[in-house]
């Protein structure tokens, strides 16, 4: 027993110590390998490598959790959590397909736990500014990867059939061949929304620049991104990226570098919108004519057959959800269930393309209660009374804020919170928020200019160190 507990002693003390850096750089680089090295099992079941690197280590994470339950007990969304937690449970219920329902209860309970890790691991503003660095430069590393991939596509297929499966190739293939980006994702859309996630940070750097050279490289991070969601070619994304900006300017003080750096973007993407892109070539996407137009602006137009035919494919999934929901609309037909119910709907396989009606239908009225309760409580958390005292976080929260909110947006037309890696990287910002609102004075920027004020700086953190780790997880 003693060696038992002198073990579980220094495992929790080496991951207190080393959870966050570990966490910057595997779990959140796992993330953004998108469909890289997918395989199958048992058939149809396609894994991730990503999902098993991200899957384990949150395991280890619910374990250490479990051992300092008390803090879990502390965290300020509990309650909303367990409610949601409950709500997916009884959706199985009804559910036809245990093996889907299972997944999407492991998809939740992952998600939750990048909301709980800050709140074990995340303790001041240097931890921070690293997990966002690192964030935005995978994102922009996503991109330039993206646009390789496409470029040189016939010189690097061989190594590109390595990477992926072939059913995957193909549909990225195909998006090339329409004039879309899609990199490493199965989907433009989804690329778009990892895409979102970061590009408020990029935002944030260079507001927040005090030199030339800092507000160059951050203006360059944030055009990155918006050249990268614009050349995916997707309506909602590139929307969510605009609102989300401008969101960002009305929030904080210091406007003028922002709006600067919103009509550059604003710039890059009408110059990309004039040009008619194929980044497939003719043998290996389809043999079918070119399309009279691929441009931006022929996507983003609101009216033509392809418009009305999106609409027309949406509402078909909008109906046949709806009468699904009728057939059991207090708990639902279970999580993750729609495609094996939804007889009438052609496109089923890629689910419910808003989230709302997707929390309906899947995990009936009480369920839809809890997401909506649970997102409400955990967007509260920018906008806490105590954090109007540090008004120099006032734009980190803005950036945490539109984050979110960029996703939220996504969630209505696309839902990209049916990803788990976008599902994620939401509920990641969500509690490095809670994080901030619990403990603000430690995410302050304190600038040392004296050897003698740096001395006193570090004896103050180490002091607020030790007082972190005398909490209750530390007691266990």
């Amino acid at each position: 027993m003693t060696a038992s507990a002198s073990l579980i002693s220094g495992m929790s003390k080496t991951m207190r110590r080393h959870a966050w850096k570990l966490f910057c750089f595997i779990v959140l680089p796992a993330i953004y390998l998108g469909l890289f090295g997918e395989f199958s099992i048992g058939g149809r079941t396609v894994v991730p490598p990503s999902l098993i690197v991200v899957g384990g280590s949150m395991l280890l994470f619910s374990g250490f959790a479990a051992i300092h339950f008390r803090r879990v007990w502390k965290f300020p969304l509990v309650l909303p959590v367990a409610w949601y937690l409950l709500a997916v449970g009884l959706s199985g219920w009804h559910s036809v397909s245990h093996l889907h329902w299972t997944r999407g209860l492991i998809e939740v309970s992952l998600g939750f736990c990048f909301l709980l890790f800050p709140h074990f691991f995340l303790r001041n503003r240097r931890q921070l500014e690293l997990c966002l660095n690192v964030l935005v430069l995978l994102a922009i590393s996503t991109v330039l990867f993206a646009i390789l991939q496409a470029v040189a596509f016939p010189s690097i297929r061989g190594a590109l059939a390595v990477l992926y499966r072939r059913e995957d190739l193909w549909w990225i293939v195909g998006w090339g061949w329409r004039g879309r980006l899609a990199g490493n994702w199965v989907h433009p859309s989804y690329l778009g929304s990892v895409l979102n996630v970061a590009a408020p940070f990029a935002l944030l750097r260079h507001v927040r620049a005090d030199t030339p050279r800092k507000l160059g490289i951050g203006l360059i991070w944030y055009l990155t991104l918006a050249a990268g969601i614009a050349l995916t070619g997707t309506r909602t994304p590139t929307l969510a990226f605009f609102l989300a900006s401008a969101v960002f300017i009305a929030l904080v003080k210091n406007r003028r570098p922002a709006w600067t750096a919103l009509a550059c973007a604003a710039a890059v993407v009408i110059s990309l919108s004039l040009f008619h892109f194929r980044f497939a070539p003719p043998d290996v996407g389809s043999t079918a004519s070119l399309p009279e137009s691929m441009a931006l602006m022929d996507r983003l137009e609101l009216r033509g057959p392809r418009k009305l035919a999106t609409v027309n494919m949406r509402w078909i999934t909008d109906r046949e959800a709806l009468s699904l929901f009728r057939t059991s609309p207090w708990f639902g037909i279970g999580m993750r269930n729609y495609p094996d119910r939804a007889l009438g709907d052609p496109m089923a396989q890629f689910s419910i393309h808003n989230s709302v009606v997707q929390n309906l239908t899947e995990l009936g009225v009480f369920g839809l209660a809890a997401f909506l309760a649970l997102v409400g409580a955990a967007l509260r958390a920018d906008f806490r009374p105590r954090l109007v005292s540090a008004p120099e976080l006032q734009p980190l929260r803005a950036a945490l804020f539109c984050s979110s909110c960029a996703i939220l947006l996504e969630s209505l037309a696309e839902n990209s919170l049916a990803v788990w890696q976008v599902l994620a990287l939401f509920w990641l910002m969500r509690g490095i928020s809670l994080a901030i609102a619990q403990h603000p004075t430690a995410f302050l920027n304190r600038e040392v200019s004296t050897g003698r004020a740096k001395r006193q700086y570090q004896i103050r953190s180490s002091s607020q160190e030790r007082s972190f780790a005398s909490f209750p997880i530390a007691a266990g």
